[in-house]
């Protein structure tokens, strides 16, 4: 079987999410299966090597927050979008970010559970496009329940079942605003 695994990436920080994703994809892997891991957000802090094929940063943190902020980000040429994926910048500009704090993440939440409908699906549109390009998986994972906007849009595109993990998501949830916890 073949799996393509979207995970989400936590900056330079240790993360139990990233820890059980990449368990996930080593017993996977373990089992005989292909798998290859797509980070979103942030590159992907693996201990050890990575058991697995990774694919390239999508929903990069900073295109995703810049798009937040403004519609226009989302016209960046490919070129310049590519760069500011790139896991050297994103790893640096994790020093200094918003981190995961949802009070703060609470707008940017909502839009990429709205997937075609958020703001970030000139992003979204470049995930599509990288996986529909590859060798067609016979299952998409998503890590965890706040990516489920691209769920849709990659059910649409590839033709294969998705399915979604549940991690933590509800102390995430308890830290927004109400405003957005809601939504």
């Amino acid at each position: 079987m073949r799996l393509v695994h979207l995970a989400a990436g936590a900056g330079d920080m240790y993360c139990g999410a990233c820890a059980g994703d990449m368990a996930l994809v080593r017993g996977m892997a373990a089992l005989g299966h292909e798998v290859v891991v797509v980070p979103l957000y942030t590159p992907l802090r693996v201990e050890g090597s990575a058991p697995h094929a990774m694919g390239p940063i999508f929903l990069g943190g900073i295109n995703a927050y810049l798009q937040q902020l403004s519609p226009s980000f989302a016209r960046l040429p490919d070129f310049v979008a590519r760069a500011l994926d790139h896991p050297r910048l994103l790893r640096w500009a994790s020093r200094f970010a918003v981190r995961t704090s949802p009070a703060q993440l609470g707008p940017m939440t909502v839009s990429v559970l709205a997937g075609a409908d958020g703001r970030q699906r000139a992003e979204l549109d470049r995930l599509l496009d990288f996986l529909g390009a590859q060798q067609r998986p016979d299952v998409v994972s998503i890590t965890n329940s706040l990516l489920s906007g691209v769920a849709p849009a990659v059910k649409q595109r590839l033709g294969v079942p998705v399915v979604c993990g549940l991690q933590g998501e509800d102390g995430f949830l308890e830290g927004m605003s109400a405003r957005y916890r809601t939504r």
